[in-house]
């Protein structure tokens, strides 16, 4: 549980940080090609570290829960399968995520520079998908921490260790990922609105040879 709480905080941190970082220029300017190119990064890495942190939870879930499902106490059972199936279930889907971005970052970044303007449309349909999904996952981590901490109280009420397990474990899933994708959900409105201020007119790209080149109206 502390691994967990520990790499809640990092996770945290970090999208603190990337919500901090690249801070200029200030609300209502215009975001470069440069600049948004800088932003495109920051997002996707704070997205890439966010699902290393997410399946290294789900490790630490898995080789807890596999322990304690072997105890002899109920509660211990109770609590170590949650953590045994929804951390396997961490680990596949932060594998996934980590593919996911890595690709995305190749895809999104070439499109910035060989055709920003074409970029702008279609990261803006993109992150605004992104972030519609994300209110999908808030309310299941929600709704997964409020029944854990119903089958806790439950369990708890009536003396039963099974149920008390199983909840706590439900709340000890659910809640911290509440709080992660909270966070993550402010970094994409982030990332957004650096995507709706994004003007292509001009600005210094990479060029095709190496060095820099001039985009003027979104073509090289």
């Amino acid at each position: 549980m502390q691994l967990r709480a520990s790499a809640v905080v990092a996770a945290v941190v970090l999208a603190a940080r990337t919500a901090r970082a690249d801070a200029t220029p200030q609300a209502g300017t215009d975001v470069g090609v440069g600049e948004m190119r800088s932003s495109l990064l920051n997002y996707y890495g704070g997205e890439e570290a966010s699902a290393y942190v997410i399946g290294g939870v789900g490790v630490a879930s898995v080789g807890a829960g596999a322990v304690l499902v072997t105890r002899s106490q109920d509660f211990s059972r109770g609590l170590g399968w949650p953590l045994l199936t929804l951390g396997a279930l961490e680990v596949l889907g932060g594998a996934f995520y980590v593919v996911q971005v890595r690709s995305e970052i190749h895809r999104y970044g070439d499109q910035l520079a060989s055709n920003p303007t074409g970029y702008r449309d279609v990261e803006a349909t993109h992150i605004a998908g992104t972030r519609r999904r994300f209110v999908y996952y808030r309310l299941g981590e929600l709704g997964l921490a409020v029944a854990g901490l119903a089958i806790a109280t439950y369990g708890f009420a009536a003396n039963r260790p099974t149920f008390e397990g199983v909840g706590v474990g439900g709340v000890a899933v659910g809640a911290p990922f509440l709080l992660i994708d909270t966070f993550n959900n402010a970094r994409a409105g982030w990332y957004a609105d650096r995507v709706r201020r994004f003007q292509p007119s001009i600005g210094l790209v990479p060029g095709p040879s190496g060095g820099l080149s001039v985009a003027v109206a979104g073509v090289l």
